[in-house]
């Protein structure tokens, strides 16, 4: 793969290609926008002349493709924006899967714009958005004042965050090796991965994460990590899968010396070979995009994210992570959360799950970073040990969905060499560990929809949705079918001396197949049985279940304790009990 950098990029290339000039799908009727009432209208940018003239450091705008025009008015720094298209009275020009703009009319109004004073057109999006340059304040007004205008955002930010996230901390020492040879990261037991592995590996479906398909848009992948590329990556227990290190057309090489990328991956999908450590899906194939520099992606490198998004959903992902992100001091990406959503109610491609950060350590204001916090993105927190939130690790809030156990220091990802281990913690290290177990689920039940395996993957946690970790820390092993629980289901209280009564095996959504044995020694998931004929007489009745698939065993007991009360029974209380009457 080192070799073959020419062609990765021409790959790159011939694929946004395609994806540039394919016929825009799923239009809508240009009054759909309008007159729609489930599509909310678009915010108003919020973006002055100034910000936008501060933002664009440079003396002059990066070109990405093409030439560029000379702007009309040299006397002022020309400042790069993309420009969101609308049909004139409506309200967006794409929601989720739809095109709100028609082919001709959106060629007149790009072409409307191209001939505007003052502007100058550099390349055309997929969606119905332009990247433009603009000489002068003036110019910049009377573009927002026009009727097909949807938003208005920068095309490019400052450099001061451009090394953030790239530094890894150092991995936590007390790593174990598990029986292949590999280093079994510290947090994989908190969520159960090792026996989610013992259930997927005893069934028909093949290793953990089999036949499905992750695409990481990050910053790429080491150069020299022999982990993450092949025939490594397919090498011992994890045979038989494939991986593609690719690069958006902007960024052009997938092998960075940003780390961010590589942790991610390796965290995801790293092989079960003896040689490093294994990564949660280690059975799964994996699509790696380096699409950005750093993990805040601001406007600067949105149009590559976009098209590290398209490409890794082209090439087949059915999960994409995006452990990256910005705040709301930054802005929005308005092209962005339009790709993200446009991808996500695709019906030509493939059914994806999107996965996002919640953020780290800037959190203003209690915000979540975007574009996690949309409502197509599983956004992710990190938590302690104790599934408790770990601040100044993660941000929190009420679009967190789920969480990951990351704690204090580093969970271990592979480095650069085969001996080397790397750090990756926070919300980035819990973004992975979900989409890990997200292509559990998905290899373990391989027919089930993207929303059913989204929705198991929330069952498997705590229950009840908290306000700033959503719902909790996930069970890998309850989320893949195993025997995670089990009680008794039975009356609370019996009204009568000999009263009959049933019992029975409640094991969840576990989908065994079981055993049951009860101590009365009938083997049926329900009994049957008459309460005591005296007050003081106890009924105790023990279960075990076994699923025959893999092993696991669970006792439970049941007790009808007798408790005279010398009034009837309150239906209210909780504790089973014979009424004294």
């Amino acid at each position: 793969m080192i070799h073959k950098k020419r062609y990765i990029a021409t790959l790159a290339i011939g694929i946004t290609s395609l994806l540039l000039i394919a016929p825009l799908s799923m239009h809508g009727s240009p009054k759909d926008g309008a007159l729609d009432p489930s599509i909310p209208p678009r915010k108003a940018s919020a973006s002055t002349w100034k910000q936008l003239a501060d933002i664009s450091h440079r003396s002059e705008p990066q070109v990405r493709f093409g030439a560029l025009l000379s702007p009309a008015n040299k006397s002022q720094r020309p400042v790069e924006v993309i420009v969101g298209l609308k049909s004139p009275g409506s309200r967006r020009g794409v929601w989720k899967g739809r095109i709100l703009i028609s082919p001709t009319e959106r060629d007149a109004v790009e072409s409307e714009l191209a001939h505007m004073p003052g502007v100058s057109v550099l390349e055309r999006d997929e969606l119905p958005a332009v990247q433009i340059t603009l000489d002068s304040p003036a110019t910049f007004e009377r573009l927002r004042r026009q009727p097909w205008v949807d938003y208005v955002e920068p095309a490019y930010a400052s450099a001061e965050l451009s090394s953030i996230g790239c530094t890894a901390p150092p991995p936590i020492s007390n790593s174990t090796l598990d029986s292949s040879g590999d280093i079994l990261p510290w947090n994989f037991p908190y969520h159960r991965i090792p026996e989610a592995w013992r259930r997927i590996a005893s069934g028909p479906h093949g290793g953990p994460g089999q036949n499905v398909t992750i695409g990481v848009v990050d910053t790429g992948i080491l150069q020299g990590n022999t982990q993450l590329t092949m025939p490594q990556f397919a090498a011992g227990q994890s045979s038989g899968r494939q991986v593609i290190n690719i690069a958006t057309p902007t960024i052009f090489n997938p092998y960075t010396t940003c780390d961010h990328g590589n942790r991610v991956s390796a965290l995801i999908g790293a092989p079960r070979d003896g040689i490093n450590m294994e990564g949660i899906a280690w059975k799964s194939n994996l699509i790696n995009v380096a699409s950005h520099t750093t993990v805040v992606v601001g406007h600067d490198e949105a149009l590559s994210v976009v098209d590290g998004i398209r490409m890794a959903h082209t090439l087949g992902a059915q999960i994409i992570t995006m452990a990256f992100g910005n705040h709301v001091v930054l802005g929005n990406l308005y092209l962005v959360g339009d790709t993200i959503r446009y991808e996500y109610y695709r019906t030509d491609l493939r059914p994806v799950l999107f996965v996002g950060a919640a953020g780290t350590t800037v959190c203003p204001f209690g915000a979540t970073a975007y574009p996690g916090y949309l409502d197509e993105v599983i956004q992710v927190a990190g938590a302690s040990e104790q599934h408790t939130p770990v601040y100044g690790e993660s941000c929190y809030g009420e679009s967190v969905d789920i969480a990951a156990v990351v704690g204090l220091g580093g969970i271990e990802t592979a480095g650069a060499g085969p001996d080397q281990y790397l750090g990756l913690g926070s919300s980035s290290g819990a973004t992975a560990t979900i989409a890990g177990i997200l292509a559990l689920i998905w290899s373990e039940h391989p027919t089930w929809s993207r929303d059913k395996v989204r929705d198991r993957l929330y069952a498997s946690a705590q229950g009840y949705r908290d306000p700033e970790m959503g719902w909790g820390v996930p069970d890998a092993f309850r989320a893949v079918g195993g025997l995670a629980s089990l009680s008794i289901n039975g009356p609370k209280f019996l009204d009568e001396l000999s009263q009959p009564y049933m019992l029975s095996a409640n094991t969840g959504f576990a989908e065994g197949p079981f055993s049951y044995l009860w101590s009365t020694g009938e083997t049926t998931p329900t009994i049957h049985g008459i309460g005591p004929a005296k007050k003081l007489t106890p009924v105790t009745r023990t279960l075990r279940v076994t699923d025959t698939r893999d092993g696991t065993t669970l006792a439970s007991t049941f007790t009808l304790r007798p408790e005279p009360t010398g009034r009837p029974c309150a239906r209210e209380e909780s504790d089973a009990r014979i009424c004294d009457h």
